[in-house]
């Protein structure tokens, strides 16, 4: 075997190890919406919608739309360019609703996944999921944290896509395309 085809197979190997590495990391990996706890005030006529969305980095990963629908029927939704905790989002929504009818909240996370709860408003009491709550959920008074680092997994990512950018550039360099280029720029 020549020094070339030699040279090209332990290329084309650590590429594929690396790639199968890069492929594995979970920098990418969707975390789906827990849980959404909804409350309704008919007094005020407003709907509590509390997502629960545990990441690691609110402002790269975050609810990015949260959808309302009374009785199946669209009502209006609200996007979000980033998630202030990284424990989720609480926001509120002024809908009119009468005893009986059915409001759902579907939660969208900024990678794709979604998860979607249901509550029937009635005279008393708000039910999400045949199950009577009266607790209220409030946002914590304390200053949001700040901004964590960039995640380990995407440094390391970054770190292996120039590792592969420096393989095929020095591959191709031994293969004679660097002085090939460098004639086609010299006159």
């Amino acid at each position: 075997m020549t020094n070339r085809v030699r040279l090209r197979v332990a290329a084309i190997l650590l590429l594929a190890v690396l790639t199968a590495t890069f492929a594995g990391l979970p920098f990418m990996e969707a975390t789906p919406p827990t849980q959404i706890v909804l409350k309704y005030n008919e007094d005020t006529q407003t709907l509590f919608v509390n997502v629960t969305h545990q990441v690691p980095n609110p402002g790269n990963h975050y609810v990015e739309l949260i959808e309302v629908f009374k009785n199946t029927a669209f009502q209006f939704n609200r996007t979000y360019s980033e998630q202030v905790f990284n424990f989720g989002r609480n926001d509120t929504f002024a809908i009119s609703a009468v005893s009986g009818d059915n409001l759902t909240v579907t939660a969208t996370c900024s990678r794709g996944d979604f998860l979607s709860k249901s509550i029937i408003v009635s005279a008393s009491t708000t039910t999400t999921e045949s199950t009577t709550t009266t607790q209220t959920t409030t946002e914590p008074t304390a200053p949001p944290e700040p901004p964590e680092p960039l995640d380990p997994s995407v440094v390391v990512g970054v770190g292996l896509v120039g590792v592969v950018i420096f393989i095929i550039a020095f591959v191709l360099y031994k293969e004679g395309f660097g002085t090939q280029l460098m004639q086609k720029v010299r006159p």
